[in-house]
């Protein structure tokens, strides 16, 4: 959605850019306004013709660098430097976003990120329960996520380091049926984490069977 919106802001930049420089036109003087206003005045020069060394000293230190006029070009460099901005801003926002403040640990404020660096640590059950309580089901998904691949490497299926893909601990996985279980959890999860979908009480209550039965498969 957000990808979109830049995307029209584009279009819409462009359009103006492309309004402007045909605006340019009307700054010029027709050949009637120029005879009126030159009336009765002289642009001619007296030449003094200098001697020839003189001369060729001085078309050297008058020489300058011609200057391009982009025209049209400028506008549609500023609508660049615009659109840039404006993407790294909604960037920006997005990854303030996609790390909220959870409230564990007797008051204490973790970030989401915070959470993803130390899930060995950390009790991820409660923050589960207070994610549900508080109605923030795409949340809870992702904390349910980080306790399947918790317990996969307290269990020594997998060696956790934030840097890994799940698709790496998919790999890691030797018993097959538990990773063809492992893929069954991650197909979605991907959807719905990384493409930024909203997760009703209902989806997430569908989902989380498949969760359940997993932990259970590690526990036995």
């Amino acid at each position: 959605m957000i990808l979109r919106s830049i995307y029209f802001f584009f279009i819409f930049m462009l359009l103006v850019g492309c309004f402007a420089a045909t605006n340019d036109s009307c700054l010029k003087i027709n050949e009637a306004q120029w005879d009126n206003i030159s009336k009765g005045k002289s642009y001619t020069e007296t030449f003094v013709e200098d001697e020839p060394e003189k001369s060729e000293e001085k078309s050297k230190t008058d020489f300058k660098m011609p200057s391009a006029d982009l025209g049209a070009f400028k506008y549609v460099f500023y609508i660049l430097v615009a659109g840039a901005i404006l993407f790294l801003v909604v960037k920006i926002l997005q990854n303030i976003n996609s790390s909220p403040s959870i409230d564990i640990d007797k008051g204490r404020v973790f970030t989401l990120a915070e959470v993803e660096d130390k899930i060995l640590e950390i009790d991820l059950e409660a923050i589960l329960n207070d994610a549900i309580a508080a109605g923030d089901y795409r949340l809870a998904l992702r904390i349910n996520f980080l306790i399947i691949v918790k317990a996969l490497s307290l269990s020594g299926k997998i060696t956790w380091t934030k840097e890994k893909t799940n698709w790496e601990y998919y790999h890691e996985i030797k018993d097959k049926v538990l990773a063809l279980s492992f893929k069954e959890i991650v197909e979605p999860f991907e959807t719905i984490w990384y493409g930024e979908h909203e997760l009703t009480e209902s989806q997430f209550n569908r989902l989380k069977p498949s969760y359940d039965t997993f932990k259970n498969k590690l526990t036995q």
